[in-house]
């Protein structure tokens, strides 16, 4: 009857052992995959943010906010700036990919939430103007206005400074 058990022991004590190998195993590659997975979001929200800041830089829109406010302080327009702002959250990376971020290394999620809300905030911003929500007000109104978004503006190309080279430091670039 030892003799039975002893065999029985050894055989569960294999498959055990056979087991963990195998979960392992298994743990290991899902992590690999994990973790390429995570460079590929990394990679495609890099993409993301470099494209809109160079393109906001290209398109000058800080000058063009910084020529309103001024023409608005001299009294040479009434006017504030139409962009025509549409912006469909569902086609960015950031949105698409929202419950994965948060297992990107830190600081990483927290620094590219603030930029989002920040950069949603000036897309609000933009809609307002361009829904002539500021048509009424007083140019010194319009004027304050248009300098918090030109400050929100300032901020969030330096915050995208900072989320680029976060996320190349992640990416080893």
């Amino acid at each position: 009857m030892d003799f039975l058990s002893d065999d029985i022991l050894k055989i569960l004590g294999g498959g055990v052992v056979a087991s963990v190998m195998t979960n392992l195993f298994i743990s290991r590659r899902e992590t690999k995959k994990h973790n390429r997975m995570l460079k590929g979001l990394a990679a495609s929200l890099h993409a993301e943010i470099k494209a809109k800041r160079n393109e906001v830089i290209h398109h000058k829109y800080r000058e063009a906010l910084q020529e309103f406010i001024d023409a608005l302080k001299a009294g040479r327009t009434n006017e504030v700036p139409k962009y025509n702002t549409h912006n469909d959250p569902a086609k960015s990376v950031y949105y698409a990919n929202i419950t994965t971020i948060g297992h990107l290394p830190k600081p990483i999620p927290e620094k590219l939430t603030e930029l989002y809300s920040m950069a949603d905030s000036i897309t609000l911003d933009y809609q307002a103007m361009d829904a002539g929500k500021w048509d009424h007000r007083d140019n010194k109104d319009k004027a304050e206005f248009l300098e918090v978004v030109l400050r929100n503006y300032d901020w969030t190309i330096e915050k995208a400074d900072d989320v680029l080279s976060e996320l190349e430091s992640y990416l080893g670039k």
